[in-house]
Order: C-alpha cells, then structure tokens, then sequence
C-alpha cells in the first residue's frame, strides 16, 4: 500500500524509504561533556502531565469524571 502512494504523494515516498527501519539514539557523549542526568522518557511524560492539570492546561478527568464525547459525525 505504501509503495503505491509513494508513486503520487512525496511525504509518503519518504516514509517508505524509512519503513521497517529501527532508530536508536545515544547520549552518551551528552552525558559525559555536560553531565546532564537524564530522566526515562516514562517519567518525563507523567511528570508533564500532571504539571499540566495541576496549572489547569488541561482538565483531570480522573477526579472531574469522563470527558465528553466530541467526535463529529460526517
């Protein structure tokens, strides 16, 4: 499927060059040079997210109950 909308649209040529590639990244060197102590990506969302409800960025659906259902129907 890729493959064929790779042949009309150039976003999708792109992702097929990448498709089944693994990247990894390293910050060793980062580390080292600046001695920044980096927290696990698991931990850094959490952490946003509840800065975010705790400054009223978005609501807490946990203690305000379930949001609204806002889908559009066609």
């Amino acid at each position: 499927m890729i493959q064929i909308a790779s042949i009309f649209d150039g976003e999708a040529a792109m992702v097929k060059e990448m498709w089944g590639l693994t990247q990894t990244f390293e910050n060793k060197d980062t580390k080292d040079i600046l001695g920044i102590n980096f927290i696990p990506m698991k931990k850094g969302v959490l952490e946003m997210c509840k800065t975010l409800i705790e400054t009223g960025y978005t609501p807490d659906y946990e203690k305000n109950g379930k949001p609204p259902n806002v889908m559009l129907k066609a």
